[in-house]
């Protein structure tokens, strides 16, 4: 059992987090950027250049109709206004200052519009939040302003490796086109896709922004789509080192044998890693340029972010996850991102604070809905005050306003993975916090990734309390075992594939029992043999097998539940979850169970597991997140 302030026996500390507030820091600009052209372009190029304001310091921010994104803030705004862009058209020039309240270019704009709009190839390296998504979707938007397409033409295609990414960049194009005659659309998984098949047939698509998965669906299944793709203008690989970390390299090649090779290609990405510059060699025409707007990797780092990191026994971070909330969430204005390892951890440790006096909080992840997904970043973006729990969906682009604390739970996949999720704080000239919370066998995480060039102490927490203990061992016990056992499992494959954490398998499965039995397991989860196969852990000492084949339990989201078993069986029956791809089961079985299979089956991949037998039916296996 804990006893109140436990919590101080386990850190090596210098510094006591404190969640009153943020002391400010100095601002830094996005500035002191390289821009470098493999095109060998001249300086001459930047057609507006001669029209920049030249002011010794900011402007002020101008007058906003409407809430503008984080990314004009002082902090990353250039002296370069949008009506010294030469032609710009009047109704692009309206919905920048009456739509969205823009009147100055973010830095990022600056350095990569004159380039664009002059009809090069671009590469760039920009951070999420520094306006980005205005600076590849206006040079799109004027090129039709100014040379209409052909009427039933998809001019402009944005890909983007989240839903959540696609749909924010699809609103600020609709907010972009707001006086133009052209509309775009948005096209992801997770959704019907014969309702996107009508609304692209009924209205104009000028723009469209699509997940690769779903986009591959519809280039092989909607009738007359690759010929609309036929006088594409422009191409926008959004994120390029998420789209190729997620896998979808296969999927953008697929994507590039459909459309036109006359067209402007735009890729940009916050990182620029080998595979990055490969796809790059593919996707853009030789002479590209390459610009640079973020410089080295301390400029990465937010300077308006104070980073600490603390470090607790595993079976005590369900109360350290507590005992920032609850310290965090007593500041007026507060504003809390919980990042977790994976979706199944994040619905769990959702579950369990909800369950623990955080009734209100919000969850996000790709196990929920798209629906549920969209209702809650809504909710999240519009609070002055909330509780989010997400995986590494939240992760990129997607911009929350006023964002005061990121909770990092679990060692981070990557270090650019860990300034990611910092950055969803401390956006638009703002200061923020970040706490990571790592277990001692994750430790080496700061020292190998961070230490170097991240500027992240080391902490303690606030003292438990009797309510922290209380309430949280209350939570365990109304929180679902098969949410606990599905969490276990989660836990067991994220560490599994975690390089360096755990050489000797034996001790890894030892810890993962630890950590079932913490979320109050009374016995270690039984898992398939084809699970532990596929993890590569057949004959570690620890884990318990599911012989039985699963009895028919249900799995939600992608890839399914576990196959049935017992007497009778057969007959055909529809599966499901959240995400609506192909489901299907084929019953049978025998007197002694067993028989039929099951499968799910969609863009995301395929799996499946044996099933059959009365109330039985086959479950889906493992499947790849894709949209």
């Amino acid at each position: 059992m804990l006893r109140v302030g436990q919590f101080c026996r386990y850190s090596r500390i210098n510094t006591l987090i404190t969640m009153t507030g943020v002391p400010a820091l100095n601002q830094q600009r996005a500035g002191n950027t390289q821009h470098n052209s493999k095109s060998g372009m001249s300086g001459g190029a930047r057609p507006h250049q001669q029209h920049r304001q030249q002011h010794a310091h900011h402007p002020p921010k101008p007058q906003q109709a409407h809430a503008p994104p984080p990314s004009t803030a002082s902090t990353h705004l250039s002296s370069t206004t949008f009506a010294s862009i030469p032609n710009l058209s009047n109704a692009s020039q309206r919905a920048l200052s009456e739509v969205m309240g823009f009147s100055y270019m973010t830095e990022v704009q600056d350095q990569t519009l004159p380039v664009v709009m002059n009809g090069q190839d671009v590469l760039a390296k920009a951070k999420t939040g520094t306006g980005k998504t205005v600076a590849f979707l206006l040079p799109s938007i004027e090129a039709l302003a100014h040379d209409p397409p052909a009427a039933g033409s998809i001019s402009v295609l944005v890909l983007s490796p989240t839903r959540e990414l696609a749909s924010q960049i699809a609103k600020e194009a609709d907010s972009l086109l707001t006086f133009h005659p052209f509309k775009s659309q948005v096209v992801y998984g997770g959704t019907n896709i014969n309702s996107e098949r009508n609304r692209m047939d009924r209205g104009r698509v000028d723009v469209l922004v699509a997940t690769p998965g779903r986009l591959i669906d519809h280039l092989e299944n909607t009738n007359g789509l690759v010929r609309r793709f036929g006088n594409l203008r422009g191409l926008v690989l959004d994120e390029a080192d998420q789209l190729l970390e997620m896998g979808f390299r296969p999927a953008i090649e697929k994507i590039l044998k459909f459309l036109p090779a006359t067209r402007q290609t735009l890729l940009f990405s916050a990182t620029m890693p080998q595979s990055v510059q490969s796809v790059a060699g593919l996707a853009l025409r030789k002479g590209y340029s390459f610009i640079d707007t973020v410089g080295d990797e301390q400029a990465q780092t937010n300077s308006q972010v104070t980073q600490s990191w603390v470090s607790v026994p595993l079976d005590q971070t369900f109360y350290a996850v507590r005992c920032i909330l609850r310290a965090a969430a007593a500041v007026p204005g507060h504003k809390i991102i919980c990042f977790f390892t994976t979706a199944r951890l994040t619905q769990y440790m959702a579950n369990l604070m909800q369950e623990s006096g955080f009734p209100e909080l919000l969850e996000i992840h790709s196990r929920k809905s798209q629906s549920a997904r969209e209702k809650a970043s809504a909710a999240f973006r519009n609070a002055s005050e909330a509780i989010m729990f997400t995986s590494d969906v939240s992760a990129r682009g997607v911009d929350y306003p006023d964002v005061t604390l990121v909770m990092q739970v679990g060692q981070p996949s990557s270090k650019e993975q860990y300034i990611h999720r910092l950055g969803r704080t401390a956006r638009a000239g703002k200061t923020g916090q970040g706490v990571l919370i790592l277990s001692p066998f994750e430790e080496t995480f700061v020292a190998r990734e961070l230490a170097r060039d991240v500027p992240i102490s080391q902490a303690s927490l606030p003292a438990l309390t009797p309510d922290d203990l209380q309430a949280v061992a209350a939570g365990q016990g109304r929180v679902d075992l098969r949410v606990k056992e599905m969490a276990y499992q989660a836990w067991l494959g994220y560490y599994n594939s975690c390089k360096g954490v755990f050489k000797d398998k034996a001790v890894l499965v030892q810890t993962a029992n630890a950590f079932a039995a913490s979320m109050g397991c009374d016995e270690t989860p039984a898992l398939l043999k084809k699970t532990i196969g596929m993890m590569g852990l057949r004959g570690v000492p620890g884990l318990r097998i599911d012989e039985s084949g699963g009895g028919g339990r249900g799995g939600g989201g992608r890839g399914g539940g576990r196959g049935g078993g017992g007497r009778g069986g057969g007959g055909r029956g529809a599966g499901g979850g959240p995400y609506q791809g192909q489901s299907f089961g084929n019953g049978g079985g025998s007197e002694n169970g067993g028989g039929g299979r099951g499968m799910k089956r969609s863009r995301s991949g395929q799996g499946g597991g044996r099933g059959g037998g009365r109330g039985g039916g086959g479950g889906g296996g493992r499947g790849r997140s894709s949209y």
